[in-house]
């Protein structure tokens, strides 16, 4: 029994001595840089080894699990988080606490551009066929100055163009002296027919530009109406052995007409105005011409007594001829600020006709209760004047249809038409802004 127990001794002895050695480490000697495997503690049935603290566990933290050999140390977890569980290898990233999980990007063939063109578009379940990609072609904004005239200013080059040339007939037959009304009309007649096919020759062969048509017929009106306005001056303020003849007043119109032709052209191609532009000047031109003749015509004395029809005669040529000069100069001026459209231009006019007419009627009939009816043409000429600025005012916001389905203002103009019938017939309506 003795020679058994020596060596038991002797293990036992050899065994507790190193594991007090082990528990006191040697400072000198390297430490360990992987951790040991603690014994996991089973709460209730193991308790820690005499020497060892337990891990105190943090609020709030789940307790950590025991790190195997060869992974890398934790960081020190904080308050609040979940533990990060050991990623095994062929196992996706872990996913952080709040994010969504992220599938894996699946990735589509890349698609060809498509060229332009026609290319199949084949539906699904056979159907389909070929479709244009091509982007639709745009046309480039062509500036106001290299466009083309308008059928507008076509038709009122043509008026203009028949007119002067039945003016140049008239010019001739009275240079030829013609009395036969038969035989005078022969010269008015192929002159206007001249006229009008010789414009038609010159539109066709050239490109007239816009404002290029406006400011020739504009010419044309405005030359022969000043041309007419001296003659008429000369007439009345010149005694009858000095009066202009007729071959001459028809020469100073014809010559006046062709330069204003002329200077109406070499304005249009240099300027290319608004057609609306020279519109207006030779609308409003005519009106102050038209009230100015009335004006002077009403304070000009008595017309109705024989031997007071020089004064008045004197009164309204001198005060037509200003009235002229004043419109062709006041309104070219107006046009460089405030161009009126079309539609515009159209009232005016019905506003100054409505105020011509309706101020002689009225002036007259209040002037023959006076006894002194021709102060009456007063009201007319004053009137037209008035009627026409206040239809200008109330339609200024107005535009063309070129300009686009708004008015100045902005709002739609938007034009219903209404047919309803009734007994007896139908009653027709328009509402909406014009």
């Amino acid at each position: 029994m003795m020679r058994r127990s020596a060596p038991l001794a002797f293990f036992a002895a050899l065994f507790l001595a190193r594991t007090a050695a082990a528990q006191q480490a040697d400072p000198n000697q390297p430490q360990n840089p992987f951790p040991q495997i603690p014994i996991p503690q089973i709460p209730g049935f193991n308790a820690p080894v005499q020497g060892q603290q337990a891990p105190q566990q943090q609020p709030g933290q789940y307790p950590q699990q025991p790190q195997q050999p060869g992974q890398y140390p934790q960081q020190p977890q904080q308050p609040g988080q979940y533990p990060q569980q050991p990623q095994q290898p062929g196992q996706y990233p872990q996913q952080q606490p709040g994010q969504y999980p992220q599938q894996p990007q699946q990735q589509y063939p890349q698609q060809q551009p498509q060229q332009p063109g026609w290319q199949p578009n084949w539906q699904q379940g056979g159907g389909g066929g070929w479709q244009n990609n091509a982007p639709p072609q745009v046309a480039p904004a062509i500036p106001p100055s290299k466009q083309r005239r308008s059928a507008d200013e076509a038709s009122v080059l043509y008026a203009a163009g028949a007119g002067y040339g039945i003016g140049t007939g008239i010019w001739i037959d009275a240079l030829a002296g013609v009395k036969n009304p038969g035989t005078a009309i022969i010269a008015p007649i192929v002159g206007g027919t001249a006229g009008f096919f010789g414009v038609y020759a010159w539109d066709r062969n050239t490109t007239l530009y816009r404002g290029v048509p406006s400011s020739t017929a504009l010419g044309v009106a405005l030359g022969t109406s000043y041309g007419a306005s001296l003659g008429l001056m000369q007439l009345a303020n010149s005694d009858r052995e000095n009066h202009w003849s007729f071959a001459t007043n028809a020469t100073v119109s014809w010559v006046f007409a062709t330069g204003g032709a002329v200077g109406g052209y070499a304005f249009g191609e240099f300027f290319r105005p608004d057609p609306r532009a020279a519109a207006f000047i030779g609308t409003g031109s005519g009106m102050l011409l038209t009230s100015g003749l009335l004006v002077g015509l009403g304070a000009g004395g008595k017309a109705f007594r024989s031997s007071e029809t020089r004064e008045t005669a004197q009164a309204g040529s001198v005060s037509s001829f200003i009235a002229l000069n004043l419109g062709i100069v006041g309104i070219g001026a107006l046009t460089t600020q405030w161009t009126p459209s079309f539609q515009t231009q159209k009232y005016i006019a019905y506003g100054y006709g409505a105020g011509t007419v309706g101020g002689t009627v009225l002036g007259l009939a209040l002037g023959a209760a006076g006894k002194d009816s021709q102060k009456g043409l007063i009201v007319g000429g004053l009137g037209g004047l008035a009627g026409g600025a206040i239809a200008g005012a109330l339609t200024s916001e107005l535009l063309d249809d070129a300009d686009g389905n708004v008015t100045r203002s902005g709002a739609l103009k938007n034009v219903h038409f209404s047919l309803s019938p009734v007994q007896g017939g139908a009653t027709a309506s328009a509402y909406g802004v014009f």
